[in-house]
């Protein structure tokens, strides 16, 4: 977990529908296996996923699994993630 210490975001797969998701590194549980989320819009998300926003112990966590921490702005993680490499089955190509 080396890797995780520094940095701030990490890009995460819920395993209930397969969707993928950048997330601020404080949201995800020290299992690694669970993230917290917030039930809200996307324009407000994406302000707190950039922001940083610590978790809502009243928010409900999902199953995931992390793909990559990143300890970049997530604009640049957006654009990482859809933009410029493609996930396969957890391996960036």
């Amino acid at each position: 977990m080396a890797e995780e210490n520094s940095k701030t975001h990490a890009v995460v797969n819920f395993t209930i529908d397969n969707s993928v998701e950048v997330v601020p590194k404080t949201w995800v549980m020290a299992d690694h296996k669970h993230t917290y989320f917030p039930p809200l819009g996307v324009k407000k998300l994406k302000k707190m996923v950039k922001d940083g926003v610590p978790p809502d112990p009243k928010w409900q966590t999902f199953e995931c699994r992390i793909y990559k921490w990143f300890g970049k702005s997530a604009g640049r993680l957006r654009h990482t993630l859809f933009g410029s490499q493609i996930l396969r089955g957890g391996t960036w190509f």
